[in-house]
């Protein structure tokens, strides 16, 4: 009897209420009987960690019904014992989860290899480190941006900085090339013929140093071409187990449990929206401050598509509010530390010396101090940092 309070106890911590009661009509004999063999209490010892999917199985077959008090929205007249098909009705006393309710292209995209793949990298983190569930969260979303989209990063600057010199290169080529236009014309060349052949020479001029340098401009679209359907995966993974989909199975109910007690703050719910909308108000904060790190430092001059670009960012930043307001906190905080990512890389990937670690070529409009003017870019949008130095 005390076993069972003691399990309980270290599995949900804090969010275990004190006051909690076992149901009179628990087994209070001091052997469990599993399948006819009766197996001492004390060979199951509470050192087993319920994140670890063995001990899990193991410590819910062999205990028997049971009801607590939690802190939070949980049933107190709750059953874990098992059925035919091996789920348990702990969940379904507990919890009230409208699966009918969802769409079928939804239900659909749950069982989508990419998002059980995501879905499976969630569980792993979070039974290897043991640590709470909005922490295994976040740790797996800077391990996914670290091991899978920041090697295609760095590429996709490496071909940018390329193309750039190349474009500086191309200059002296296109005026060399303009002079023997000239010169054709005068030798009585039709201008059509001449026009003609000299953009033929430019096409095979620019491809010439394309090849050489290896930077083909289609090589920048292998990012955002990554980028999305892993967002898309772990966004649907971390819907998936707050919502118990694709197969309400007991791993399922029980990781459901833990999302109810594995907040933080004023979050400790991760199966449902954020109360107070701070989760997608920071979402939208970090999205909008990424792009305009990224134009503070910035040496050039936006061109006009650049600038359609950024606007439609910033309204597609503002529109995910609303969204984000109805989806489960731990796909919020997913959202939420990926964008974290990006605007520390924003800011590494911008230093002289991380560009050179990296070999990332230099470029004419590179500078040796770049967040001396990220600074002064600041200060110019912002008064009071002006009035500040002055």
């Amino acid at each position: 009897m005390n076993e069972i309070s003691r399990v309980f106890i270290r599995t949900f911590g804090r969010n275990f209420s004190s006051s909690s009661v076992v149901l009179k009509n628990v087994n209070k004999t001091s052997s469990l009987v599993i399948n006819g063999v009766h197996s001492n209490r004390e060979q199951y010892s509470t050192s087993f960690l319920l994140t670890k999917s063995f001990e899990k199985k193991l410590l819910f077959q062999t205990l028997t019904p049971l009801g607590t008090n939690f802190q939070r929205n949980l049933s107190n007249d709750v059953s874990i014992s098992q059925n035919h098909e091996g789920t348990s009705s702990m969940a379904n006393e507990a919890v009230k989860i409208p699966q009918s309710e969802l769409p079928n292209w939804a239900s659909s995209m749950s069982e989508w290899k990419i998002v059980e793949l995501a879905q499976n990298s969630l569980l792993k983190v979070h039974e290897t480190t043991g640590l709470p569930w909005w922490a295994s969260i976040a740790l797996t979303a800077f391990a996914a941006r670290t091991i899978i989209t920041l090697p295609f990063t760095l590429i996709q600057m490496q071909t940018t900085a390329k193309l750039q010199n190349v474009h500086s290169e191309m200059d002296d080529i296109v005026k060399k090339l303009k002079k023997e236009a000239n010169t054709y014309v005068r030798q009585g060349y039709t201008e059509a013929d001449v026009r003609r052949n000299y953009n033929t020479r430019v096409r095979q001029e620019l491809k010439k140093l394309i090849i050489r340098d290896n930077c083909h401009p289609y090589k920048n679209y292998i990012l955002i071409l990554i980028q999305i359907p892993l967002w898309f995966s772990f966004s649907m993974a971390t819907r998936n187990l707050c919502y118990m989909i694709p197969k309400a199975d007991f791993s399922a109910q029980l990781t459901y449990l833990e999302l109810t007690v594995g907040g933080f703050g004023w979050v400790n719910n991760l199966a449902v929206p954020d109360p107070y909308v701070i989760l997608p108000i920071a979402l939208t904060l970090v999205n909008l401050s990424i792009m305009e790190v990224q134009n503070l430092f910035n040496t050039r001059e936006l061109s006009r598509g650049d600038k359609i670009r950024i606007n439609i960012f910033r309204g597609l930043s503002v529109i995910l509010v609303p969204i984000a307001m109805f989806m489960p906190a731990a796909t919020n905080i997913y959202w939420l530390s990926s964008s974290l990512y990006g605007l520390m890389q924003a800011f590494l990937t911008n230093s002289y010396n991380v560009r050179r670690f990296f070999r990332i070529p230099i470029t004419e409009d590179e500078l040796d101090q770049p967040y001396q003017h990220f600074y002064k870019n600041l200060q110019s949008k912002l008064p009071a940092l002006s009035k500040k130095s002055n």
